[in-house]
């Protein structure tokens, strides 16, 4: 038997309650971070100490938690292990493909837009690290947004938003706007457009591979290269 896409039997609503999940999970890292570790109001904006690497951890694992009970409520239990299945030999095709291709369009649009409009991404984590040593408290931080935030993300955007709609909207629909909702949560102007184009990409080899251990891969390793490109221009500078 192929596999078969969770969250199928899913309504609407269900989308609407994934998009809180993620919008909860900000309001609680800025709530932790400000009132209890006193990191500041947005802690994507602070430099990396331990405070933040906890305050990023409650944040997510609060969302993951959330989200885990959704897909329990929508879907079985059978359904939701064939979705992180072990990648066959054409998974992991399919995940160099779209590694390449997300870097390419990133850069792409990247490129374009700071040439016509010089509008740039705020660099998020380049500034978080640049402000910082690459002690554990950075390794932390790197092992999060490799880890899990992709797993979060993928599961909200991809294996809830994305499939709900796309049962009922069919595939451009559905990837258009779960990958804007994808962007926009980012909360970086200067990103929607690029990460809007890895989020149709992400789409596009989940509807394929019908798993969601490939845009986890290929959304795990984009950040992991983003950080690793990262430290060896701060490294350069010295």
């Amino acid at each position: 038997m192929g596999r078969v896409m969770p969250f199928e039997a899913g309504s609407v609503f269900v989308c609407f309650e994934a998009l809180l999940s993620v919008v909860g999970m900000i309001a609680l890292g800025s709530v932790v971070g400000h009132a209890i570790l006193g990191v500041g109001d947005n802690v994507l904006r602070q430099p990396i100490t331990w405070k933040t690497d906890a305050a990023l951890a409650i944040e997510w694992l609060a969302g993951l938690i959330w989200l885990l009970l959704l897909v329990r409520r929508m879907a079985g239990d059978e359904s939701w292990r064939r979705a992180f299945d072990r990648p066959s030999i054409g998974d992991i095709g399919w995940i160099a493909i779209s590694l390449i291709a997300a870097n390419l369009a990133s850069l792409v649009v990247v490129v374009v837009q700071w040439r016509l409009f010089h509008l740039a991404t705020q660099g998020w984590v380049p500034r978080l690290l640049a402000v910082s040593d690459t002690g554990p408290a950075t390794t932390a931080f790197i092992a999060l947004g490799i880890v899990l935030t992709p797993l979060v993300e993928e599961i909200a955007h991809r294996g809830i938003l994305f499939t709900t709609l796309l049962a009922r909207v069919g595939f451009w629909p559905a990837a258009v706007a779960s990958s804007l909702v994808f962007a926009l949560l980012h909360r970086d102007p200067g990103a929607i457009v690029p990460i809007f184009s890895t989020g149709l990409i992400l789409a596009a080899v989940y509807a394929k591979t019908r798993s969601l251990t490939v845009p986890y891969a290929v959304h795990g390793a984009y950040n992991a290269g983003a950080f690793a490109w990262t430290m060896i221009q701060i490294h350069v500078r010295g």
